[in-house]
């Protein structure tokens, strides 16, 4: 049997009622329909590959739903078959990336908490510094100075009293002396302490005091960049994420839109007989018969 392949051309059939009112004769025997005729057309959308096995005889009377005609649709049903699979499979990706989607909306969001915190609280800790810690350490180096100079002037008052006590007696004793000798020499300890002590609270203030202040301006800085940094490839990810699903919904539509075009394609290939009546070849155009 020979077999006809369909392509965008189709198939075209009409059907006459066999009521000789609605036809006009050309010739003794001969019968042409007229306008009320029912036409069967294919004209596929999504497939050329369906064939034609066989094809009612000219003048054939047919019923309503009846096929004129069978078709070889193994191929056609393969393609369905095959989109039917890509269309499950893009639609579970969708959902996974809808999942991702959602996830990375949780992630980000979390992300971002962390560093505002991370950035809310090197934040306390400069203004805790800056109000109460500065001045409490500056308190406390000058203190250790006027520890150191309290100290001295003990030793230095002490010493003013056992000279002018010692110088009223008659005679000097030997352990006055030496009382003497050794509180001058605590005294220039004294001294020297003083020294040290304004050393130190001058080296606390420029380095340790003054630095930390700078150290805690810089935290803040470096976290208030991370903080914009995290913002910033939220939105990068976040971006991706849509694109990506956006991406996947367009295909899985395109798939549906081409799936739904061989589906219409089997049904319209079907060649039903959408009355009862004669079959003719060819179609009424323009009020003319074209065989």
């Amino acid at each position: 049997m020979n077999c006809t392949s369909l392509t965008m051309a189709g198939f075209l059939g009409a059907l006459f009622m066999g009521i000789p009112s609605l036809a006009d004769s050309i010739a003794p025997g001969i019968l042409l329909p007229k306008k009320n005729t029912k036409s069967i057309s294919f004209s596929p959308q999504g497939s050329s590959d369906i064939f034609l096995l066989g094809i009612m005889p000219q003048g054939s009377s047919v019923k309503k739903g009846e096929s004129v005609a069978q078709a070889d649709f193994r191929i056609l049903d393969r393609s369905i078959e095959d989109y039917e699979r890509a269309i499950k499979s893009k639609n579970l990706e969708v959902l996974k990336l809808r999942y991702a989607l959602d996830q990375q909306k949780e992630r980000s969001a979390l992300a971002l908490q962390k560093y505002q915190t991370a950035l809310a609280r090197t934040e306390e800790d400069q203004k805790d510094f800056l109000e109460k810690r500065k001045a409490r350490m500056l308190a406390e180096e000058e203190e250790r100075v006027n520890k150191a100079l309290r100290h001295m002037s003990y030793k230095q008052e002490e010493l003013n009293q056992l000279t002018k006590m010692y110088k009223d007696d008659q005679v000097a004793e030997e352990t006055e002396e030496i009382i003497l000798k050794r509180l001058k020499n605590e005294l220039g300890e004294s001294e020297f302490a003083v020294q040290g002590a304004r050393l130190v609270a001058e080296l606390a203030k420029l380095r340790n005091i003054h630095r930390l202040g700078e150290d805690y301006a810089t935290a803040v800085r470096e976290k208030q960049m991370d903080l914009e940094q995290a913002r910033k490839q939220a939105d990068v990810d976040l971006e991706q994420k849509k694109i990506a699903l956006t991406e996947a919904e367009v295909s899985l539509r395109r798939l549906q839109d081409k799936y739904n075009e061989l589906k219409a394609d089997r049904e319209m290939a079907s060649f039903k007989a959408p009355e009862n009546g004669i079959l003719l070849y060819g179609g009424y155009v323009a009020d003319k018969w074209v065989a």
